[in-house]
């Protein structure tokens, strides 16, 4: 990290969250948290001695710990996040639905278990999401259309192979795949469909978040650059929803590439 950070005049930003996938039994986040903390904070005597002996005293912290949130569920190719749709604690509203695809299991009592592919119309954009409940349903609140939405783009890998019977060669690939990636590190827009890489994807979105976090609301210069004055205001906003809103729209504008998949990565 150190080495990409010098050879580029750049700044490491990390996730300041490590999922349960990731941490495992603990040893993942004990090597991702003494990899940053030269850079991003100093919580003790023992952090600020490393920081000072990889940077020098009269350094400052040279990175950014930034919040995944929304990042694993925000499209690079469409710049669309279910985040912006629906509030995160939206029990009030009653979202319908239309039924794209539905079959029934049994779960291991027995009973029926209702599996449903829908889509959603919120403020005229089509979303879909999978449900599953014990009853046939005919509208949900809208913290269960974001747990559905959040279903349908983050599956497991056999929802996966159902959606996309060619994405792998055969029994082997897939299993090498999950070997590395585990389980539901596949990620399908809900609003466009697109497949793609979901930590490639959340490690551009935190990459993006940090520059904007970082570099353009304080700097005159790439303010500049972007062409965009209002952007620490924009940026600066108090607003989660907002921010994800605004950093999507950012990309949107400056054509960042879309991340895709690549199974033999």
């Amino acid at each position: 990290v150190h080495a990409m950070v010098l050879a580029n005049n750049a700044r490491p930003v990390y996730e300041a969250e490590v999922s349960a996938f990731e941490s495992g039994s603990g040893k993942t986040s004990k090597v991702y948290h003494s990899i940053k903390r030269s850079d991003v904070y100093s919580q003790n005597a023992a952090d600020q001695l490393e920081t000072d002996l990889t940077w020098g005293k009269s350094s400052k912290l040279i990175g950014k710990n930034i919040g995944a949130y929304a990042t694993s569920y925000s499209c690079s190719k469409c710049f669309k996040s279910v985040y912006t749709y629906i509030p995160r604690n939206d029990y009030n509203n009653q979202y319908q639905y239309t039924i794209l695809q539905e079959w029934k299991t049994r779960d291991e009592k027995g009973n029926t278990r209702y599996n449903t592919v829908c889509e959603f119309q919120v403020n005229g954009v089509k979303i879909k999401g999978y449900l599953k409940s014990d009853k046939p349903l005919k509208e949900i609140n809208g913290k269960g259309a974001l747990k559905a939405m959040k279903e349908y783009a983050r599956p497991p890998l056999k929802v996966i192979q159902k959606r996309c019977p060619d994405l792998f060669k055969d029994k082997k690939q897939k299993e090498r795949w999950e070997a590395r990636h585990g389980n539901q590190a596949i990620f399908i827009c809900p609003f466009c469909d697109n497949v793609s890489d979901a930590d490639k994807q959340a490690a551009l979105w935190i990459a993006l978040k940090g520059y904007l976090n970082m570099f353009i609301s304080n700097n005159s210069e790439e303010q500049k650059y972007w062409n965009n004055k209002d952007i620490k205001q924009e940026w600066g906003k108090d607003g989660i929803e907002e921010k994800i809103e605004y950093m999507l729209k950012f990309a949107k504008q400056n054509k960042i590439p879309a991340v895709g998949l690549d199974i033999d990565d």
